[in-house]
């Protein structure tokens, strides 16, 4: 019997003003269960909610696994007792296994001290380093070590706040280092991108068209807050999904996104189709950069990828090594439950990417439905593969949120079927312009 410890130390707590309530058909108990077999024991350490992760509402589980054991963590533990804690359970391996945070993406720094911690009291693990982790987090240095390995990436620059704000101290009479800025980024072709240097996501992501646009947007920006600016990217918009540890990788078929007039992905709005594999996309070549990605940051569990396609090449955008919000469009393309990679990965049993079997998977959002609704509709269409309801309490009255749906299909006919079937008989789940958005990709 092999034990396996999988720990998510990340997470501000229920009470954190940004946490989201996420609910998930099926739920994620079951694509926990989904992973054991009878000579395999799971248990899996998590700060509540533990969002993507596992099934929880208000702070409190609301199913649990049959065959997996949760172990709820505390808030205020540190990260030397929370790998006491699992030491004690002598795991054969532990594997890091960390979520998106808003506001700040950094959980997978915390997981990866916790990772080393084990480390030093014997405990073999699978997780990125720390330095790997917040190599990530910070996507200037990101994107400059991209460029020195000789990877695509949009021409950049970072803003220091610090000294872009430097007049609000009042000896500071006239601010050079503006003058430094506007100099630099008029040498920029526009439009370009502004979005925080450390942040999560879509988050204060900010377009100029201009110089003056991009010179009014930095100085009503935070100032204590770097960005980056970078030259936008015209091409089609991808992610893929890396899992495995040095030396022997997974990376999935590339996945579209749409994006909005601006050529920015909106990830309320987005709709994603894949596998991608025509090779208009030099669909080998990026597989191949995949791998030397991976090795070069010498990768250990899961990471998601942010690419552009552009005039024949392939840019990277953002590396999140971190389960992902793209996880259920390749988990459903290969049959398998979200985990599978992660058990997979820690068992060295990581297989080869049979592009040649994959389902035709679509992504795409509607309003927020009640439970009642969304049970409905995964009994009542087998080839929706999953449902995730997203709701987030902006004020005390007041919430957004969506659900987000996964469709699979054998092919990309019997896929539109499906689409189809859905339009006409369920006009409330796909408004136009989705469903064009949809045709269009398929």
């Amino acid at each position: 019997m092999k034990k396996l410890a999988f720990f998510c130390s990340g997470g501000m707590g229920p009470e954190c003003p940004y946490t989201a309530e996420m609910t998930y058909l099926p739920r994620r108990a079951s694509d926990w269960d989904a992973c054991v077999t009878d000579d395999l024991e799971i248990t899996f350490y998590v700060i509540l909610p533990g969002t993507h992760v596992v099934d929880a509402l208000a702070g409190k589980l609301t199913d649990t696994p049959e065959k997996v054991r949760y172990v709820p963590l505390s808030l205020e533990s540190s990260v030397d007792e929370i790998a006491d804690l699992i030491a004690e359970y002598q795991p054969d391996v532990a594997v890091a296994l960390s979520v998106p945070e808003v506001p700040y993406d950094w959980d997978q720094v915390r997981d990866a001290i916790i990772a080393q911690k084990l480390k030093e009291r014997g405990i073999r693990t699978i997780s990125h380093t720390p330095d790997t982790a917040m190599l990530a987090f910070e996507k200037f240095s990101m994107n400059e070590l991209l460029s020195r390995n000789g990877f695509h990436v949009a021409k950049h620059f970072l803003v220091n706040a610090n000294l872009y704000f430097a007049q609000q101290d009042p000896g500071v009479l006239k601010n050079l280092y503006r003058e430094y800025v506007s100099f630099t980024l008029s040498k920029f072709r526009f439009p370009v991108v502004i979005k925080p240097d450390c942040s999560a996501g879509s988050v204060g992501v900010s377009v100029a068209k201009t110089l003056e646009e991009a010179e009014k947007i930095l100085a009503g920006g935070d100032p204590h807050v770097d960005v980056i600016v970078e030259e936008w990217i015209k091409g089609d918009n991808f992610g893929v999904e890396i899992y495995g540890a040095p030396g022997k990788y997974l990376v999935t078929p590339a996945i579209m996104f749409s994006a909005s007039e601006e050529g920015v992905t909106d990830p309320f709005a987005s709709v994603k189709f894949g596998p991608v594999l025509d090779e208009k996309y030099e669909i080998e070549a990026l597989d191949r950069e995949m791998h030397r990605l991976a090795e070069l940051l010498q990768l250990e569990g899961a990471a998601e990828i942010d690419l552009m396609f552009s005039e024949g090449k392939w840019y990277i955008i953002e590396v999140n090594p971190r389960y992902s919000l793209l996880t259920l469009m390749p988990a459903s393309m290969r049959g398998k439950s979200v985990f599978a990679p992660y058990v997979e990965t820690a068992l060295g049993e990581i297989p080869a990417m049979d592009r040649t079997h994959l389902k035709q998977v679509v992504d795409f959002k509607a309003q927020m439905l009640s439970d009642e609704r969304m049970q409905q509709l995964k009994d009542s269409y087998p080839f929706i593969t999953y449902i995730m309801r997203f709701r987030l309490a902006v004020t005390k009255t007041e919430e957004v949120g969506y659900c987000e749906f996964v469709v699979i299909g054998d092919t990309k006919e019997e896929l539109m079927k499906h689409i189809d079937l859905l339009k006409k008989n369920e006009p409330d789940l796909m408004g136009d312009l989705t469903y064009q958005n949809l045709v269009s990709m398929l």
